[in-house]
């Protein structure tokens, strides 16, 4: 995606996280954090009600000495917005190139999951 807009703005990409309820309960969040997620409540285009999304925001780096708020940003994902950090009122200009490909989801959850470190034996001497 390649943007113009009149004010600085975040791009935020969001995805679906193909993640049960019980292993996202399992993971370790004291080592490895939160996942910033959400439950869709709705159908939508790229999920049913009841799947869990995660999101990541991009604040592109505009420099100092041009008037333009531009950015070209790769991205893969659901869905795509942009927003200004105070909610204020912008205008945008933009276009996106799409190669549509069915996803390879990977997650590798093993040793972020409470239930791996239960199972693992500690040495102390």
């Amino acid at each position: 995606m390649t943007f113009t807009a009149t004010k600085p703005v975040e791009v935020g990409i969001s995805y679906s996280l193909p993640i049960d309820n019980s292993t996202l309960s399992a993971i370790d969040t004291k080592t490895f954090g939160n996942l910033d997620i959400g439950y869709r409540h709705d159908k939508v285009e790229s999920g049913f009600p009841g799947d869990v999304g995660t999101l990541f925001v991009i604040v592109p780096d505009y420099g100092t000495e041009s008037p333009y708020f531009s950015a070209s940003i790769p991205f893969v994902g659901d869905s795509l917005w942009l927003r200004t950090l105070h909610n204020e009122p912008f205008i945008a200009a933009y276009a996106v190139s799409a190669d549509i490909v069915q996803p390879l989801n990977v997650l590798k959850l093993d040793s972020a999951t409470n239930a791996t470190k239960a199972n693992t034996t500690y040495n102390s001497q």
